[in-house]
Formats: C-alpha cells, sequence, structure tokens
C-alpha cells in the first residue's frame, strides 16, 4: 500500500511539473506573439493616421488588451479617429 501511494504522490508531482512548463511556455509564446502583434498595429497605426502613436497593453493575467491611439491632433484624420474611440 505505500508503494502505491508513492507511486500515487510521484505521478501527480510529475503532472504538476508538466503542467507548469506548459503554463511558462504558453505565455512566453502569447508574449512573443502579443508584441509581434504590437509591432504591427504600430506601424498601422502610422500608416492610417499619418502619424502619432499607437500602442496595445496587456493588461492582466487575464490577457485584456488596451488599444491605446493619440494621432496627431491637427492632422485630417482627427475628426475620424474621435469618431471612431467614442462609438
Amino acid at each position: 500500500m505505500t508503494k502505491q501511494k508513492e507511486d500515487l504522490t510521484g505521478s501527480i508531482n510529475d503532472l504538476l511539473e508538466i503542467i507548469n512548463e506548459l503554463d511558462d511556455t504558453m505565455k512566453e509564446r502569447l508574449l512573443s506573439t502579443f508584441n509581434a502583434l504590437n509591432n504591427e498595429f504600430c506601424k498601422v497605426f502610422k500608416k492610417l493616421f499619418r502619424g502619432g502613436e499607437g500602442k496595445l497593453v496587456l493588461l492582466d493575467e487575464n490577457n485584456k488588451v488596451q488599444l491605446i491611439g493619440k494621432p496627431i491632433p491637427d492632422s485630417k484624420l482627427w475628426e475620424l479617429y474621435k469618431k471612431i474611440i467614442t462609438q
């Protein structure tokens, strides 16, 4: 009975270790993908609004994302930008 308990405890510990490794790998991949997406978003924002700054911010562990955009206030697209963000 003791041997079975030790085997079961060992198996549980192995599974927990695997889960932790998978969790770390998923976090690394999420951040890598998010950073690549953010870089592309910055480029597209600048092209779309002919300047300014746009970025994505990862807010918390639940992977909520905030979009931040600061177009050049005197640009012709400023009014369009204000309409987009207030909808």
